[in-house]
C-alpha cells in the first residue's frame, strides 16, 4: 500500500526570559538587568532616630509590608508607619539635621528586616548601599557600623542581638565592619575598614583568612595601621556588593567605603544563601549616629547563549551561527525524512548502527569546565531494535568518561533513564525512567555551581550533585568500545553557554507539532493499475492513497475487501478468483491509524471510484506468439504518458497479453504487456500490437497473445544483424544471434507458464534502417533485408508473414548532408521494394512521426 507524506514545520524562535528571583516580605527584586545603584539622596532631610539607651538593644523589623522592585529604606516618614511595637523600635525623631534612623550615646542597636531566602546563583548578585553619619567619633574598641547580609538557616541573629555576640550564630554573613581603633579580637591587629564573610559562628573565630581587604584603608583614604579620627558631620556612602561569580569556586566581593574601593577574592565556603538584612552600630560609640537611604539592588544572571544548534532537518550543519557543524565520522549517519521519524521540522539525525558504529564529530570540541552554566536539550527516539545500551547522545570515543547517554537497562545496578559522567568519571544519575521506543524530550541544566537539573518532556526531575566538568567531541557516541553508540533518531539538538530556565524547556518541547488530526481515504485514493478487464487469478495492483503516513503495523489485508461480485484474495496485490466485478474497498469498522496513532474513519466501507471486470478464468490453449526485433524505435523511445488512457488505458499492463523481452546486457523475462520496459524505461511498438492483436483473437476462447522482443538501438543490418541464410547461428551477426536466443528461451518460457497450449507462430515486425543510412549501407540493404526474411523464414516457418515497419520521412536528422538524404532514400525505396517483391511481407508506412 502507498501513503503520501505530509510533513509538520514546528521549529519556532523564542527570545530568551530572564530569570527572576523575589526576596518576598520587605525585599522584591524585578528580574530586571541592573540599572545600578540609586541612593536617595536628601541630605538626611526626612530620616529616622532610635530614641532607645542601654546596651545591646536591637529591633527585629518582621512583617513589613512587601515593596516592589530594588527595595529603599528611605525613612522619610514622620510616623511609625511600618515599624513594630517593639519597645525599642526606631521612631521618629529630630536629628541635627532633620529625620533619620539615629542612635543616641553608647546605644547598640542591631536592625534587622527578614525576607524569603534567595540564593544567589552564579552570575547573579545582591548590592545593599547607606549613607551614614555621626556627631561624635568612636571612643573605644568596638564597632562603629556595620551593614550586611545573613543566613539564618546557619544562624539566624535576632531581636536583641549584634553582630560580634559569640552567641548569635552569625555564620553565614557578608558585611562591612568598620572597626573604630583598638587590636582586633585574636590576631592583636589594629585594622579599620573591612568587608568579612562569616562562616563561623563567633565573632571571634573569625580570622585574617576570612578578611576581604588585605589592603586596610582608614578613614577618608588614609591607610592606618593604629587608629583613626573620623571628622564630624561627616556623610559616609557606603556600598555592600555581593556576586557569585561564574566559576562558582570564588567570589569576589567588593566595597566602596569613603570612596576607597576594597575588594578581596574569597575561596572560603561560599554564602549563597541570604534571608535577612542587617544594620547596626556599636555601643562604645558615642554622640548620635544616622542612617539613611537604604538600597538592595539585585543584578540577574546573564541569559543563556546559543552554542551550536542542529535542526537535522537537511543536513549536520550548525543552526546556531557558530559553524560547529558534525560530519560524519563513522558509519554512514543520515537525514531521515520519513513521518514519524523527526520530531520537529523536516527531518532527524538517523543512526542505525548497521554493521559499523555510526556517529559524527562536531568540528569543534565542546567543552564546559564546572565553572561555567551549561545546557543541552534534544530529541531522543531509540530504535526498537536498539540494546539497552544503545543511546549515547554526546561525548568522546577516547576513554569511558565525558558523556550524556540515556541507557534502557533495568539490570540492578545498570541505568534506566539517563546518565550523566563528568571528565573525571563522577556520573549522576536520573534512573528508573523506562523507554518505550518513541521520541521523548530531554533538558539538561547545569548551574555552574557543582549541581544538575533535568527536564524529561517537560516535567522537572529534581536537581542533583554533578560537577558539570565536561568536554564533547562527538555526537551519537560517547566512549571508546562505541558499543553504546545511539541507535535511533535524535532531533533538534541544542546546546547553550549559560542555564536556561524551566520556561525556556517548556518552549523547545513545544516546539513539536503534535498530530491530532485523523486520516482521510477519498473514493479516488483507491485506484487499480489495471487498464483493461482480466480474467480470474490474474493479479491486480491497486493503489491506496491516504491523507497522511499511516501506521504500517495497522494497515494489512484484512482491512480490505471487494465492493464488486468476484471472490478475492489479497495480498501485496489483490488476485480475483472469479469472475464478477473488481472495485476495492476499506471495510466498515476496519482499524487504520496514521503515523501519530490517529485513527480513519470507518463507520462505514469507503469504497475505491474504480472497477474493472473480471472474466471468467479460461484455460489457454493456444498462444499465438509474435516476434518484434530492430534497432531503437522497435525497442522503444516514446513515453508512457504519451500512450491514450481510454477506451483502454495503455498506460497501465495488459494482462491479457504476455511479454518476453530482453534489453541489451538484461536478462530475458516473461511478464504481462506493460509501458516502460525498453532500455530507456519507455515504450515501443509492442503495447500498440499487442493490444490490437488480442482485441482481434478474443472470439477464440482459450486464445492468449504473446510477444517474443529483442532489439537493440544503433545497431545495422549490414553485419550486426546480418543473416547467414542456414537457418542456424552459423554466418550470423551477433544481434541476429542475440534475437535467436531470446525466441528460443521466450518460447520455453511460454510452454512452462502455459503446459498443453499450442504454440503458434503468426509472424514478426521489423522496425530497423536508420544505422544502416548513417553508415551508408543504403545500396546493400534491399538484398540483406531480402537475405534475412528468408533466414527468418527457413528458421521459424516458411510461410512467416513479415512487417516492415518503412523509415519515416519525419526522421530529418537523417536528412543533414547530401549523402546521408541519399542513403536515407535508399534504404526507404529497399523497404518498399522488399515487400513488394516478397511474399506474405506487409510495410506499415510512419511517415509523420519523427
Amino acid at each position: 500500500m502507498k501513503s503520501e507524506k505530509n510533513s509538520f514545520i514546528g521549529l519556532q524562535s523564542y527570545s530568551l526570559p530572564i530569570r527572576r528571583l523575589s526576596l518576598l516580605a520587605l525585599l522584591s527584586f524585578a528580574a530586571v538587568p541592573a540599572q545600578g545603584l540609586t541612593l536617595l539622596d536628601d541630605n538626611f532631610t526626612n530620616a529616622v532616630r532610635v530614641g532607645a539607651s542601654g546596651s545591646r538593644t536591637g529591633v527585629d523589623r518582621d512583617g513589613v509590608a512587601t515593596l516592589t522592585n530594588d527595595w529603599v529604606m528611605a525613612f522619610n516618614s514622620t510616623t511609625a508607619a511600618n515599624q513594630t511595637s517593639d519597645a525599642n523600635a526606631p521612631n521618629v525623631a529630630t536629628g541635627i539635621n532633620g529625620n533619620s534612623l539615629a542612635v543616641t550615646g553608647a546605644t547598640a542597636l542591631s536592625l534587622h528586616t527578614y525576607f524569603t531566602t534567595t540564593t544567589l546563583n552564579a552570575g547573579e548578585s545582591i548590592s545593599v548601599s547607606l549613607k551614614i553619619r555621626a556627631t561624635a567619633a568612636p571612643s573605644a574598641q568596638d564597632t562603629s557600623f556595620r551593614v550586611g547580609l545573613f543566613d539564618s538557616n546557619i544562624g539566624k541573629v535576632g531581636t536583641n542581638s549584634n553582630f560580634s555576640g559569640a552567641t548569635s550564630s552569625t555564620a553565614g554573613t557578608v558585611f562591612i565592619d568598620d572597626q573604630g581603633y583598638g587590636a582586633f579580637y585574636d590576631t592583636g591587629t589594629t585594622v579599620a575598614h573591612e568587608i568579612r564573610e562569616r562562616t563561623n559562628t563567633s565573632y571571634a573565630a573569625v580570622n585574617n583568612t576570612n578578611l576581604f581587604a588585605p589592603t586596610l584603608y582608614g578613614n577618608l583614604g588614609t591607610a592606618s595601621t593604629v587608629g583613626n579620627t573620623i571628622a564630624l558631620n561627616t556623610t559616609y556612602t557606603v556600598t555592600l556588593d555581593i556576586a557569585r561569580s561564574l566559576d562558582g569556586a570564588s567570589v569576589t566581593t567588593t566595597s566602596t567605603f569613603n570612596g576607597i574601593s576594597l575588594s578581596y577574592t574569597d575561596t572560603s565556603t561560599l554564602v549563597t544563601e541570604f534571608d535577612h538584612l542587617a544594620l547596626g552600630f556599636g555601643s562604645a560609640w558615642g554622640g548620635t549616629k544616622y542612617i539613611d537611604d537604604v538600597n538592595v539592588t539585585h543584578t540577574p544572571a546573564a541569559p543563556a547563549t546559543l552554542r551550536a544548534y542542529y535542526p537535522f532537518n537537511s543536513d549536520f550543519t550548525d543552526g546556531s551561527g557558530n559553524n560547529n557543524h558534525l560530519t560524519g565520522s563513522s558509519g554512514t549517519p543520515n537525514i531521515t525524512t520519513t513521518s514519524g521519524e523527526f520530531a520537529v521540522g523536516a527531518g532527524a539525525l538517523n543512526l542505525d548502527q548497521s554493521g559499523t558504529q555510526e556517529h559524527l564529530a562536531f568540528t569543534t570540541p565542546i567543552a564546559f569546565d564546572g565553572a561555567t552554566p551549561w545546557s543541552m536539550a534534544w530529541w531522543g527516539k531509540r530504535s526498537v531494535a536498539s540494546g539497552a545500551a544503545q543511546g549515547m547522545i554526546a561525548g568522546t570515543i577516547t576513554d569511558s568518561n565525558n558523556f550524556v547517554w540515556t541507557p534502557n537497562n533495568p539490570a540492578v545496578g545498570s541505568v534506566e533513564g539517563l546518565r550523566l559522567r563528568n571528565s573525571t568519571g563522577t556520573s549522576t544519575d536520573y534512573d528508573g525512567i523506562v523507554d518505550d521506543n518513541s521520541y521523548h524530550h530531554w533538558a539538561v541544566v547545569y548551574n555552574g555551581l557543582g549541581s544538575v537539573e533535568v527536564w524529561r518532556d517537560n516535567v522537572n526531575l529534581g536537581s542533583k550533585a554533578f560537577p558539570g566538568n565536561i568536554t564533547m567531541t562527538h555526537a551519537g557516541a560517547g566512549t571508546a568500545s562505541q558499543t553504546n553508540s545511539f541507535f535511533g533518531q535524535i532531533d533538534e539538538l541544542y546546546v547553550y553557554n549559560g542555564a536556561i530556565d524551566a520556561a525556556k524547556v517548556g518552549e523547545l518541547f513545544a516546539a513539536r507539532v503534535v498530530d491530532n488530526t485523523a486520516p482521510t481515504l477519498l473514493a479516488s485514493g483507491i485506484v487499480t493499475t489495471q487498464g483493461s478487464p482480466v480474467v480470474a487469478n490474474t493479479p491486480v495492483t491497486f493503489t491506496v492513497t491516504f491523507s497522511e503516513d499511516m501506521d504500517a503495523a495497522t494497515v494489512d489485508a484484512s482491512d480490505f475487501g471487494n465492493a464488486g461480485t468476484a471472490p478475492i484474495s489479497i495480498g501485496v496485490v489483490v488476485t480475483p478468483t472469479g469472475s464478477g466485478s473488481l472495485q476495492l474497498k476499506v471495510l466498515a469498522g476496519a482499524v487504520l491509524n496514521d503515523a501519530a496513532g490517529n485513527p480513519l474513519a470507518t463507520g462505514s466501507a469507503i469504497v475505491g471510484e474504480t472497477s474493472i471486470t473480471v472474466n471468467p478464468a479460461v484455460s489457454v490453449t493456444r498462444l499465438r506468439v509474435y516476434l518484434l526485433g530492430g534497432q531503437s524505435n522497435a525497442d522503444g523511445r516514446a513515453t508512457t504518458a504519451s500512450l491514450p488512457t481510454t477506451p483502454v488505458n495503455l498506460q497501465q499492463p495488459q494482462n491479457d497479453v504476455s511479454l518476453f523481452y530482453k534489453v541489451q546486457s538484461g536478462t530475458a523475462t516473461l511478464t504481462t504487456l506493460r509501458p516502460g520496459l525498453s532500455e530507456t524505461s519507455q515504450f515501443g511498438p509492442e503495447i500498440t500490437l499487442g493490444r490490437s492483436m488480442a482485441d482481434y483473437w478474443s472470439f477464440e476462447t482459450g486464445t492468449r497473445v504473446a510477444i517474443i522482443k529483442y532489439a537493440n538501438g544503433g545497431t545495422n543490418l549490414e553485419n550486426q544483424w546480418k543473416a547467414g541464410g542456414t537457418a542456424t547461428t552459423a554466418g550470423d551477426g551477433p544481434e541476429y544471434v542475440t534475437f535467436q536466443q531470446t525466441v528460443t528461451q521466450g518460447l520455453a518460457a511460454l510452454t512452462a507458464a502455459y503446459p498443453g497450449a499450442t504454440l503458434d507462430l503468426q509472424g514478426m515486425v521489423w522496425m530497423q534502417g536508420e544505422s544502416d543510412v548513417v553508415n551508408s549501407y543504403g545500396a546493400t540493404y534491399q538484398a540483406n533485408l531480402t537475405t534475412f526474411i528468408a533466414d527468418v523464414r527457413a528458421t521459424y516457418g516458411a510461410d512467416l508473414p513479415f512487417i516492415v515497419g518503412r523509415l519515416s520521412n519525419g526522421q530529418t536528422s537523417l536528412n543533414d548532408t547530401p549523402t546521408e538524404a541519399t542513403q536515407f532514400n535508399l534504404v526507404r525505396n529497399a523497404q518498399t521494394a522488399v515487400a513488394a517483391a516478397v511474399a506474405r511481407v506487409s510495410l506499415i508506412n510512419t511517415d509523420g512521426y519523427g
